[in-house]
């Protein structure tokens, strides 16, 4: 059930452009649906950790809150956003406040 409610909270943060909830006033990924670059690439992966964690809800496969955060933290540090340390460092706070 919180890996249902995480799954949500990470698909709002695409499709809100990157905001967590209304404390956030810039959407740091822009529109989600006309992204490219680093931006295209960090969604894709995201959502990549999205369906692996239905998968695991869907078969009852353990998916402890440390793989979930190394596979998030993937996301934003792998060969994406090399020059922009801000942005990753936004990515970072935010993600950090879906997981609590």
């Amino acid at each position: 059930k919180c890996l249902q409610k995480l799954t949500g909270a990470l698909e709002r943060f695409i499709s809100s452009g990157g905001k967590v909830d209304k404390l956030d006033r810039d959407a740091i990924l822009g529109n989600p649906d006309n992204a490219t670059g680093d931006i295209a690439t960090f969604i894709e992966s995201l959502q990549e950790v999205i369906k692996t964690a239905e998968s695991n809800i869907e078969t009852g496969q353990e998916y402890t809150v440390l793989e979930l955060h190394r596979d998030l933290k993937k996301c934003y540090t792998e060969d994406v956003f090399e020059h922009e340390i801000l942005k990753k460092m936004k990515i970072s706070q935010r993600l950090d406040r879906i997981l609590g």
